[in-house]
């Protein structure tokens, strides 16, 4: 023992009743004893409940698409847009192309013919989702839309409530099982279906979206989510997807329906698997009648573009922000014109003329404004116009 702690070995000590050593296990139970032993007492113990994987033992596979190079089976996708831009109304075109088996726009690819799953919280299939899928020409027996599911109350009885990830992940993978030609699942809005009581916290949505993931891969459906643009004044479209970060970090794929100038446009934001660049498309939604005189709506697919989701919502924002800047540089024109003026005195008189900070900082780099600290004004910053600014600086020179 005194000699395995100095060498920092590991003791193995023999199972046998009479004898000291393994000559003695070797003479009573035979060699194989002796190597069962070893075996027995040598093993490592578990360091760690993780399932490591060797890379090389790895088949690498391709991808396989819904929509060649735009929406995968198997993963996550996003489709965020303004009101009014018909995101519902894509959702609509592309499941009818699934459901017909038909070609994608600008493509000589064509869907597998399939079935489309659809929940959605703000539509009424008889109003508006069997219509628009009827306007896409849709295969009608191939769409399912799930309504709801049965919870039990305290008191036993079974009532219908929203589906919600949180809760009802079992529900949605009992219904692909049972119609396993699913290749299209549609949530509109994917808010209404998160079941977590904050939308914008990242740990909260990844823990719904991790097995809505590991749904889509096991079942091999390509699972989309429609949503809304946030409000925040960035031009990054992966910025502008309502909810959490986690999100759009999640979907393996997302897209943006916007007007730019006088048309609507379908942009690539992120696609992990595909390049995106040059891979816009242009649609228009045209008013069509169905049934008995049902006044809907369907997209038509018009041509490509290779606007950029961030170029577009930049000129967006100029143009919805141009008239604001015009009203502030004309304020600081008026303003300025009798001479230099404190920077706090500048501050109360655009608050008194409702106009954001921001929107004067904007005309005040339009205008090339100069900022100067002057000792005689106590330390106040004074806004000079250009030409104030070149005579201040000349009569400082002078001495």
């Amino acid at each position: 023992t005194k000699a395995a702690r100095r060498s920092n070995c590991e003791l193995i000590v023999p199972e046998v009743e009479d004898g000291s050593d393994f000559n003695d296990v070797h003479l009573a139970a035979g060699l194989e004893e002796v190597r069962r032993q070893f075996a027995e007492n040598t093993q490592q113990p578990l360091l760690h409940d993780c399932k490591v994987l060797n890379l090389a033992t790895i088949e690498p596979e391709p991808v396989n698409w819904l929509w060649p190079d735009r929406i995968p089976l198997g993963m996550f996708s996003l489709l965020a847009g303004q009101p009014g831009v018909g995101k519902t109304t894509i959702g609509m075109s592309i499941a009818a192309i699934v459901t017909q088996g038909g070609t994608w726009p600008f493509s000589k690819h064509r869907a597998t013919p399939g079935r489309v799953t659809i929940l959605t919280a703000e539509d009424d299939p008889k109003y508006t989702l069997v219509p628009r899928l009827m306007a896409a020409g849709a295969d009608l027996s191939r769409v399912l839309a799930v309504s709801s599911v049965l919870r039990h109350s305290d008191d036993g009885q079974a009532v219908e409530a929203p589906l919600l990830l949180s809760e009802d992940m079992h529900q949605l993978h009992g219904v692909l099982e049972q119609y396993r030609d699913t290749r299209l699942l549609i949530f509109d809005p994917l808010s209404a279906y998160l079941g977590v009581k904050d939308s914008h916290r990242d740990a909260d949505v990844r823990q719904v979206l991790g097995p809505l993931k590991e749904l889509a891969a096991r079942h091999g459906v390509a699972v989309l989510g429609i949503t809304h643009l946030s409000k925040n004044a960035s031009n990054s479209a992966m910025a502008r997807f309502m909810g959490s970060t986690g999100i759009i970090a999640a979907a393996r794929a997302a897209f943006l329906a916007t007007r730019h100038e006088n048309e609507l446009m379908l942009l690539p934001v992120k696609n992990n698997l595909a390049p995106i660049d040059d891979n816009g498309l242009i649609y228009q939604i045209n008013g069509v009648t169905v049934g008995n005189d049902i006044d809907t709506s369907c997209v038509e697919w018009t041509g490509q573009t290779d606007m950029a989701a961030d170029e577009a919502l930049a000129q967006q924002a100029a143009k919805h922000n141009a008239p604001k800047k015009a009203e502030a540089v004309l304020f600081l024109e008026n303003i300025l014109k009798d001479g230099p003026v404190p920077l706090g005195e500048i501050d109360e008189a655009a608050s008194r003329e409702n106009i954001a900070w921001a929107t004067v900082r904007r005309a005040y780099d339009e205008l090339k404004i100069e900022a100067i600290k002057e000792k005689k004004f106590q330390g106040k910053w004074i806004w000079y116009t250009p030409k104030q600014a070149e005579q201040y600086h000349q009569q400082e020179s002078a001495g």
